[in-house]
């Protein structure tokens, strides 16, 4: 208990520390939504970055708390733990360059392939445009849902202030 307590006081203050630095805006650019390139990336920042157990959680939930998106998220905490420089290097001297370079390619595609799967089926958070203008399968879109609201209360109003 020694010995893990200051490495996780020290890792969560790191993260709070990136948590301040970084801005919001560039973890929605980069981070946000469900495409393939904001799941590669955060699978990238899984396989280079050397997170012990305890301050990876508190790391990718800042970076949710930053608009990092649940695909992405699922990408970072699969290769994380696969994967780092420390890692390669080790896999590198006991396989060969060749096999490493392999290993290390396998795990980022197969990451950033789950977590692009997972982001746009099981954690879909709006239906594509075309679905939702439609209706199809029950999809309404958040647009309709407010305009209804806006179309019902102005007739509520009106009722409210025109004389009877």
């Amino acid at each position: 208990m020694r010995q893990v307590l200051p490495l996780l006081l020290a890792g969560v203050f790191v993260v709070g520390v990136i948590g301040r630095l970084i801005p919001r805006e560039f973890v929605e650019t980069y981070l946000g939504g469900s495409s393939l390139t904001s799941s590669f990336l955060a699978t990238l920042i899984g396989a280079v970055s050397y997170f012990a157990t305890m301050t990876g959680a508190p790391f990718v939930k800042t970076l949710i708390t930053l608009g990092m998106g649940k695909g992405p998220t699922l990408g970072l905490l699969l290769a994380g733990p696969g994967e780092s420089l420390p890692n390669w290097l080790a896999i590198s001297r006991v396989f060969g360059l060749g096999k490493a370079a392999v290993y290390v390619a396998t795990t980022i595609v197969i990451s950033t392939i789950t977590a692009y799967i997972a982001g746009n089926t099981i954690w879909r958070q709006q239906p594509p445009r075309s679905l939702a203008s439609a209706g199809v399968n029950g999809w309404v879109s958040e647009p309709s849902r407010e305009s209804m609201a806006r179309e019902f209360m102005s007739e509520k109003t009106k009722t409210c202030i025109e004389p009877c």
